[in-house]
């Protein structure tokens, strides 16, 4: 869609029609949370029976568990990544390359298209061979993608290292949070969603932090492919992991 109204609008226009989403949605929200119906089923009593309280003791559990730890580096590196393309791959493709907007933003639409189809067998097959297997090749995938990244110049083929990589984003996104599911019991799965979600946070925000930083010091090729060997590194961090069974 974004490709689409940018060979009629400017960005400024296009910002300024996507702000209107959230306010239509957000009342939305509201009235679906009004009326939530879940509170009324529960009574006083069964809900402090059931209802599990986090404490710091039980993240410290979570953390403490090998795979988990994996996993984090794993979420934490390709957050780095994916904030350091978004960051500095579009700056690179319109100045450098010379690719027009509607087109970039057409790559992301191919890299949606990609992650969407790559999800459903993911899961599949991660049931019937692991979670490991499909995380190192996603893995070991996005490192070529940053690699191709800073090789290629023609629009067709960065097209295609955008569908290689939501090929790659798909299967990690199923593969590690099947594999979280695995290890973590299951009074503790919110706490480990929670953690799991601040540790993307945190490598998104140290991604874009150095990329603007490092550009002050080298090209955007060479800026990612020092990260594809961060990325890479993650698949052997999962792969020497052992997995213990689920409490």
């Amino acid at each position: 869609m974004c490709s689409f109204l940018l060979s009629y609008f400017d960005y400024a226009t296009i910002l300024r029609f996507s702000s209107i989403i959230p306010l239509i949605v957000f009342p939305v929200y509201l009235y679906i949370l009004r009326n939530e119906t879940l509170g009324s089923q529960l009574s006083k009593t069964s809900r402090r029976e059931t209802v599990f309280k986090p404490s710091w003791s039980s993240l410290k559990k979570i953390v403490a568990i090998k795979p988990v730890q994996a996993l984090t580096y794993g979420r934490f590196t390709f957050a780095v990544m994916m904030s350091m393309i978004v960051t500095l791959y579009p700056i690179y493709a319109v100045n450098s390359l010379k690719i027009e907007p509607a087109v970039y933003a057409l790559f992301f639409t191919v890299r949606g298209l990609a992650n969407t189809l790559a999800r459903l067998p993911t899961g599949r097959i991660s049931d019937m061979i692991g979670r490991k297997k499909p995380l190192i090749i996603s893995f070991i995938l996005l490192a070529a993608v940053l690699i191709l990244f800073s090789m290629v110049e023609n629009p067709i083929t960065i097209g295609f290292v955008m569908f290689i990589y939501g090929i790659a984003h798909g299967i990690r996104a199923v593969s590690e949070w099947s594999f979280l599911g695995d290890v973590v019991s299951n009074e503790n799965t919110s706490l480990s969603n929670f953690y799991f979600s601040s540790v993307f946070d945190l490598g998104s925000a140290l991604g874009a932090t150095v990329a603007g930083s490092a550009t002050m010091m080298m090209s955007t090729p060479d800026i990612l492919k020092i990260t594809s060997i961060l990325v890479a590194s993650s698949s052997l961090v999962i792969a020497f992991t052992k997995i213990p069974k689920k409490n």
